[in-house]
């Protein structure tokens, strides 16, 4: 192999060209606490009855060098569950 393909293959594989073209979306719902022990684990009755979330703290993005549009909540889902919720997030570039 040559040393241009190298070389080729070498910026491909650094600066991954294809996530141009790769808009990745996901949209989940919040995640729910797991249900409480039942009788058999040796703790309360379990009840079908879930804790709303908790909202711990919540901010709006600052921009910088690029717009963005989104917030980040941490949420309290109780049994030691504090995910970080991102809600709207988008990149604008200034052209």
């Amino acid at each position: 192999m040559s040393a241009a393909v190298l070389l080729a293959i070498g910026i491909l594989v650094w600066f991954q060209p294809q996530k141009l073209l790769i808009d990745q979306w996901v949209d989940e719902a919040i995640p729910s606490a797991a249900p409480p022990a039942g009788p058999e684990a040796g703790g309360p009755a379990a009840s079908t009855d879930r804790p709303d979330p908790i909202t711990l703290a919540a901010g709006q993005f600052r921009s910088l060098g690029h717009g963005t549009t989104d917030r980040a909540i941490a949420l309290d889902l109780g049994g030691g569950m504090r995910p970080l919720r991102l809600e709207g997030l988008a990149r604008r570039c200034c052209i």
